[in-house]
């Protein structure tokens, strides 16, 4: 059978792992000038101005050094100009003023993927499902760990936990699920479930890799 792994790691670890986190609402300042400047950086953000983002959420955190969305905010930034350092170092200041922030947890352990720290991004992502039980990405994160270390009944496990989640809260995100279980599937030589999977990602708007679509329907 073709090995799939590398669809797993082009396809579903850019799209719900990867996609931007932001801080959490409830979590804002109280000072109005550090809360302009972090609205202010999420439109450079989403504009792609990565830089000023990081620039000016540093700047509300220096204004209130409990902002924690601010924090939260600059360490994504940091992670989307690749300087895994700088965002590591303000998730850890977010985790560390608030331990139940699962932003921030779920953040490090992205970072964890990327510096592939698989068993601390497993640890992480345990902590973020035992956080919010109700979080499907934790469980994702950890399908797509559990799978790197070549775990995969456990991977399938955490993904069916997720693609629980995601349909309860019908999140677009199900169809990322729906291919990391057509992969994981596929994997286990159960191609009868890697089918209906892969149909399902298809009709939740997920854009399979032409490679991995023939790998699944080839006859045999």
């Amino acid at each position: 059978m073709v090995k799939l792994s590398v669809f797993l790691i082009l396809g579903c670890f850019l799209s719900v792992c990867f996609s931007p986190v932001f801080g959490q609402k409830g979590k804002l300042s109280t000072n109005p000038h550090a809360q302009a400047l972090f609205l202010e950086a999420q439109d450079s953000f989403d504009i792609g101005n990565y830089k000023a983002a990081a620039r000016l959420n540093c700047k509300a955190v220096s204004l209130d050094t409990n902002f924690i969305a601010a924090y939260d905010n600059a360490g994504l930034a940091y992670r989307f100009m690749n300087n895994l350092d700088s965002a590591e170092f303000f998730y850890l200041k977010s985790f560390e003023k608030e331990p139940s922030n699962s932003i921030a947890a779920q953040n490090l352990a992205v970072v964890s993927e990327f510096r592939k720290d698989y068993s601390r991004a497993m640890l992480l992502y345990t902590i973020v499902s035992q956080m919010e039980p109700e979080n499907p990405e934790g469980y994702f994160g950890l399908a797509r760990t559990y799978y790197i270390l070549n775990r995969k009944y456990e991977a399938l496990e955490s993904a069916h936990a997720a693609e629980k989640l995601y349909k309860k809260q019908n999140s677009p995100h199900i169809a990322d699920c729906y291919i990391i279980l057509t992969v994981l599937y596929y994997d286990l030589g159960k191609r009868k479930e890697a089918k209906n999977y892969l149909q399902l990602a298809k009709s939740a708007g997920a854009k399979p890799d032409t490679i991995l679509e023939e790998a699944v329907m080839k006859k045999d």
